[in-house]
């Protein structure tokens, strides 16, 4: 038993040390105006689509396998044609996992690309790293805060530190978002080469 202890502990400190360094590392590269790490609010929600996209399939597709299974023998009728079970009972989950695969496909193109072509591609792929490094257990941690909040057994007020926790990552993040300080520090820069 104090085996399976110790080896969830170092399982979950395994992923919360590389996490924390990165988170770190983000916020003095975010406070600074030399590197961009997220150039927008935009930048920001593609970069978490990494995570949000996959969960919403998930859940989205496995409400639909359990809700839009038709009786058995059955098929979907649309005037005189029958469509097969097969194609009614999955169709729906299909799409959806099509969709979302492709919008996840799309975030992360948008979050290496763009963090690449704001910083150059060594630091462009070393913040992407951090990026990738950072942002899944702090949606993992912020999905799960909103799910013991919005438990109905959990009660609401000694559930309170939950959302200031969320609320300081909300803020930290918007801390991250420095895109627009990089750029008039660039101009700067080469206007004063220029001159």
């Amino acid at each position: 038993m104090e085996t399976s202890a110790i080896a969830e502990t170092s399982g979950l400190s395994m992923i919360l040390w590389p996490a924390g360094v990165a988170i770190f590392l983000l916020i003095v590269l975010g406070a600074g105006s030399r590197f961009v790490v997220f150039s927008d609010k935009s930048d920001l929600l593609w970069t978490a689509g990494i995570v949000l996209f996959p969960i919403a399939t998930i859940i989205v597709a496995g409400i639909g396998f359990a809700t839009i299974t038709p009786p058995l023998g059955e098929g979907m009728k649309l005037g005189d044609v029958t469509f097969p079970m097969l194609v009614t009972t999955y169709l729906f989950p299909t799409i959806v996992c099509c969709v979302t695969s492709l919008l996840f496909l799309r975030s992360v193109f948008i979050t290496i690309v763009g963090t690449i072509m704001n910083n150059g591609l060594l630091a462009g792929l070393f913040i992407v790293a951090l990026k990738l490094t950072a942002i899944v257990p702090i949606l993992i941690a912020a999905i799960g805060g909103c799910w013991l909040y919005f438990d109905s057994a959990n009660d609401v007020r000694r559930n309170w530190p939950i959302f200031l926790v969320l609320g300081f990552f909300v803020w930290l993040a918007s801390r991250m978002i420095n895109g627009e300080r990089v750029m008039e520090r660039r101009m700067l820069i080469s206007q004063t080469a220029e001159a």
